[in-house]
């Protein structure tokens, strides 16, 4: 391998492993973090949902923009990451110095981290379209293993570094000490990020339309599955704090024993990659993560949700994995931008919508179970989910 193709996947997997102590440390606290600010499901709901609806605006943007992504991937993927991870730096260090009351805590900080995730959003459609375009054919599916491996290994250390902090003590002032390591640990390889250059040639036309109609059964099949598994997101942090009478460090077991599952699975997913197609690999984990989340209030000790945490984990990392294989060795050029920002729209505005009726619906019901039930409605994407070349033949 060249030296600088060597170079830009070593920058990229370090990235990888960076985001993974950022979602470990950070992302997978922030309910529990808004369940100590209130004890409204709305409000959490509410404060979850908002960064993936402003990643929304991101994603419909770049669907009608798909020529100006494609053009300047590198230069937006470089500037949309520096900005990201200050913004997250921001909001972590206003938690820290604690300058508001609880509910308006929530908001401000909820409101930084959504314009913070705006441009990470940014990053995250340059990023598609510029892996798919730099990484060599025959290591595709091996750096979607890797990927995942290595975020997952990093969501690992970001989870250990909350065990760590949680252990000697469970306040406000543990999250914003939380927030702030790992923000500050998110930004490090932000000058390597800044030394990549495109080696690619980059096609000057886009296809806007041509997956529109192909792909709309897709399409849905991804809106159920989002929609469904993730209407009792929002509920899972003050359903173990206030039903099972759990802690931060039920939590913390919890996302370890996911991201546990989550480095065992990849090289098992790649080599089956090898073997079937992304999307069949899909149905599979689609089923997986349906069953893990419906039985989740049935599960009444840390030691059960621990081993729900980790089948729920070889789920998730199972459909993108997928999902990600497919984008980048599946789709034509000209209609990768369009494709991937359709599927990431989907997957952050159907979460937002169905954490904040999921939150609603617990407030209503005053019971939030119900709600987990309802995910298994996900199962019925599974039949849906079809290539573009499948749906064809079936007109």
């Amino acid at each position: 391998m060249e030296k600088s193709k060597l170079f830009l996947l070593i920058v990229l997997l370090i990235d990888s492993f960076l985001w993974g102590v950022w979602f470990g440390g950070l992302w997978s606290y922030r309910l529990a973090f808004a369940s100590r600010l209130s004890s409204d499901y709305i409000h959490i709901s509410i404060s979850y949902a908002l960064p993936l609806f402003s990643s929304s605006i991101v994603f419909l943007v770049a669907m009608r923009k798909q020529l100006f992504f494609r053009l300047y991937r590198l230069a937006l993927f470089k500037l949309s990451i520096l900005f990201s991870r200050m913004l997250f730096l921001v909001s972590s260090i206003l938690v820290t110095i604690n300058v508001f009351d609880a509910l308006k805590l929530l908001y401000v900080s909820s409101a930084i981290f959504s314009l913070a995730s705006g441009f990470g959003s940014i990053a995250g459609v340059a990023w598609t379209d510029y892996v798919a375009d730099n990484i060599p054919d025959n290591l595709k599916h091996r750096y979607v293993a890797l990927d995942s491996l290595l975020g997952t290994i990093g969501a690992l250390a970001g989870s250990s570094i909350a065990g760590y902090i949680f252990a000697f003590e469970k306040s406000l002032l543990s999250y914003g000490k939380l927030f702030l390591v790992v923000s500050t640990i998110f930004l490090l390889d932000t000058p390597l990020i800044i030394m990549l250059k495109d080696y690619a040639v980059k096609a000057n036309t886009v296809n806007v339309y041509s997956n529109a109609k192909p792909a709309t059964l897709f399409y849905i099949a991804i809106a159920i599955l989002f929609l469904s598994l993730n209407l009792p997101t929002s509920l899972t942090a003050p359903y173990i704090i206030y039903k099972l009478g759990g802690d931060e460090l039920w939590i913390t077991a919890m996302n370890i024993s996911t991201f546990v599952a989550s480095i065992a699975t990849p090289i098992a997913f790649s080599e089956i990659l090898k073997k079937v197609k992304p999307l069949t690999l899909a149905r599979i984990s689609i089923a997986l993560s349906a069953t893990s989340t419906a039985i989740f209030p049935q599960l009444k000790t840390v030691e059960l949700q621990v081993a729900r945490a980790f089948a729920s984990g070889a789920g998730g990392i199972g459909v993108w994995m997928s999902l990600l294989s497919h984008i980048i060795s599946e789709v034509d050029s000209d209609k990768r931008i369009g494709h991937s920002s359709t599927i990431y729209l989907i997957q952050n505005i159907a979460p937002a919508i169905a954490t904040s009726i999921g939150g609603a619906l617990a407030d209503i019901l005053k019971n939030p179970e119900p709600v987990f039930y309802i995910s298994s409605m996900a199962i019925a994407s599974i039949p849906m989910i079809k290539t573009y070349e499948h749906q064809n033949k079936n007109k």
